[in-house]
């Protein structure tokens, strides 16, 4: 298969990985594509500085989109494994590809989403590692690009979960992005709503703040019905049964 068509294959196979959580698989595609993309890039670098004329890719995206990928990609599926340490050294490779030599405008363009994306990431994984003090910054990198708000809400809520520290100032900044999650899930990923709305009513059940944990837990419910992700739907319910239980224990 030619060097084009296998760069796309190998994106869109890791996509694909990541999208069902095979972690073991999306690092093996990760690194077959940054590895060829490297070949790629070196071949082309070549011809250029022979001052030979550079085949144009007939792929789907910019070269440097490839070679970013195979780092971004492995670094979140290290970050699924909790190896976040191991990830953020993915994230320093991608996070400035400015010195790639063959960009045109696109290829300009798709340096900045990487820089972009490798913010993101490195205050997501360090606050997963209980670095809680970056997350002021991780609030203010949110309120500056809303696109964020979501994947960043469910990240913070998570990191709250897993290092037991308080978020309610967090929830509340962003109380009416919260509210509008609902209304435009033709514009959001549902599956990360679905994700956040169970990860913040653990959260609440935590706090002792069972009536919202509970109309979260009912919305989590309701989200994985719709979408079909009936993991989900356990989890909720597992959830739900246990604010019950512990709200009697409570009222006992």
């Amino acid at each position: 298969m030619p060097e084009d068509y296998q760069l796309d294959a190998l994106l869109q196979l890791a996509n694909v990985c990541y999208s069902i959580s095979k972690c073991e698989h999306i690092v093996n595609y990760a690194d077959e594509l940054q590895e060829l993309a490297t070949i790629v890039y070196n071949n082309q670098l070549h011809h250029k500085k022979k001052g030979k004329a550079i085949q144009p890719l007939r792929t789907e995206r910019h070269l440097i989109v490839y070679y970013g990928q195979g780092y971004l990609m492995k670094g979140l599926a290290l970050s699924k494994q909790e190896q976040y340490e191991e990830a953020i050294q993915y994230v320093q490779k991608y996070i400035d590809l400015s010195w790639f030599e063959i960009l045109d405008n696109l290829g300009k363009q798709e340096v900045e989403k990487f820089r972009y994306w490798g913010e993101a990431n490195l205050y997501a994984f360090h606050l997963l590692m209980g670095k809680f003090e970056i997350l002021q910054k991780y609030v203010e990198f949110l309120k500056k690009y809303p696109n964020e708000v979501l994947p960043g809400l469910l990240n913070i809520v998570e990191a709250a979960n897993k290092h037991d520290f308080n978020i309610d100032g967090v929830l509340n900044i962003f109380s009416d992005d919260i509210k509008q999650f609902e209304k435009n899930e033709k514009v959001i990923n549902i599956s990360s709503h679905n994700q956040f709305r169970n990860q913040l009513a653990i959260y609440l059940f935590r706090r002792g703040k069972l009536t919202e944990g509970i109309n979260e837990t009912i919305r989590c419910l309701y989200i994985s019905e719709k979408l079909k992700e009936y993991k989900s739907f356990k989890k909720c319910a597992a959830s739900l049964l246990n604010s019950i239980e512990r709200g009697t224990q409570i009222s006992d």
